[in-house]
């Protein structure tokens, strides 16, 4: 299998200090190489039979195959709204600094020429794109900059750059949470399409799901039952006293829970900026120490097998910000859509442990809003997770 990696993951052969990029290879050393490691990785990567690469790279040098096979599938909708996301920055356009409601902004960028722009992103109808203000990162030095951003509301009719019919013969999406509800929005439904669905092979009794309610954590109640979490929390960590473990937590419940249980030394804590630090200092603690990382944003992507994790708490239902203009909309026309967004979050945080056919781990969830989520939509949560949870009907 051929790997094609980022530009900065190689090192030209003559300076182990100078990326293999081009324009900096010529620029510092006066030539090209003749046998330059990026060029001969990419072309392997054309010319192979099989190449592994993540979904920018593949984007960005479009090495198609006739199979593709897309892992952790359930993120492919958000790619594709991102990779079609326009900006409009306030220090080129020059709009005013009050400019951010959905309806202004449609106003001024009709009167400021800007009509036709306008007219083919749909504003006239149906909203195709919705508005977003914000500070991004903008030029080689990334200052933040205030932007409107652009985010479409519907992809399923976009370019298909990822799956051109003329390079792509078979798509193969791979995911524990995907429905065809995420096909459809990604447009694929109106092709022939196979779903397969497959039971978890490990026992249900390796990986419980404990509902053990303390209260709700929605934002208005928080404060309320701020005592009844750190309890919660508190009797979790005595029932796993020597095992290592995973509390789920957003930011801003973090920093509310931290001075609570500052005692603790068990706890591990991060903020935005050290979080893969305190994550590496996690993972090579001793599973005796029975260290516990409170974790924020680290719902997937984390593999925690064995010893390495014995248990996890969600202390919140990660329900998403109806701050995000395309969430909102979309849910305001289909309730269905924030529920499985929701939902999709829960089940890719309880797969964080019992990795193993013969692994296992506890989990817990303590929000109370989690009840309201399941027995609303019970037949969407699927029967792996079902058969293993506890403590509701």
């Amino acid at each position: 299998m051929n790997i094609l990696s980022k530009k900065a993951d190689y090192i030209c052969t003559r300076s182990a200090t100078i990326p293999c990029i081009k324009q900096s290879l010529k620029k510092n050393l006066g030539h090209q190489c003749r046998n330059c490691i990026m060029t001969n990785a990419k072309r392997y990567a054309e010319e192979g039979p099989i190449t592994i690469c993540n979904t920018w790279i593949y984007k960005a040098n479009r090495i198609y195959k006739p199979l593709l096979i897309i892992d952790e599938a359930h993120n492919t909708l958000d790619f594709i709204r991102n990779m079609n996301l326009k900006k409009r920055w306030r220090h080129k356009d020059c709009y005013p600094e009050t400019l951010g409601s959905y309806k202004d902004a449609v106003e001024w960028f009709s009167e400021n020429g800007y009509a036709e722009m306008m007219e083919k992103m749909g504003f006239n109808g149906e909203p195709k794109y919705l508005i977003n203000s914000c500070y991004r990162p903008y030029g080689r030095d990334k200052e933040l900059e205030h932007c409107l951003e652009f985010k479409p509301v519907d992809v399923s009719n976009a370019a298909p750059v990822l799956w051109p019919p003329s390079k792509i013969d078979k798509i193969v999406l791979m995911s524990a949470t995907l429905s065809n509800k995420d096909i459809e929005y990604l447009g694929l439904d109106k092709r022939r399409v196979c779903t397969i669905s497959c039971s978890s092979p490990i026992l249900a009794e390796r990986r419980p799901v404990y509902y053990e309610p303390i209260g709700s954590m929605a934002s208005h109640s928080q404060t309320r039952n701020l005592d009844n979490l750190v309890a919660g929390i508190e009797e979790v960590l005595r029932r796993h006293e020597r095992q290592k473990g995973l509390i789920h937590v957003t930011y801003s419940l973090a920093a509310k829970l931290r001075p609570l249980l500052a005692n603790n030394p068990r706890l591990i804590w991060h903020t935005k900026e050290d979080k893969k630090k305190q994550y590496s200092k996690f993972r090579a603690s001793r599973p005796e120490e029975g260290k516990v990382l409170m974790a924020s944003g680290l719902y997937e992507g984390v593999d925690l097998p064995s010893d390495a994790g014995r248990f996890q708490v969600i202390a919140k239902i990660p329900w998403p910000s109806l701050g995000d203009p395309v969430t909102s909309y979309l849910t305001e026309k289909d309730q269905e859509y924030y529920s499985w967004e929701t939902i999709k979050i829960v089940l890719q945080a309880c797969g964080r442990i019992c990795r193993k056919l013969d692994d296992w781990g506890i989990t817990y969830i303590l929000d109370s809003t989690f009840e309201r989520l399941y027995t609303k939509n019970r037949s969407m949560f699927p029967e792996y997770f079902r058969e293993s949870l506890k403590g509701i009907e």
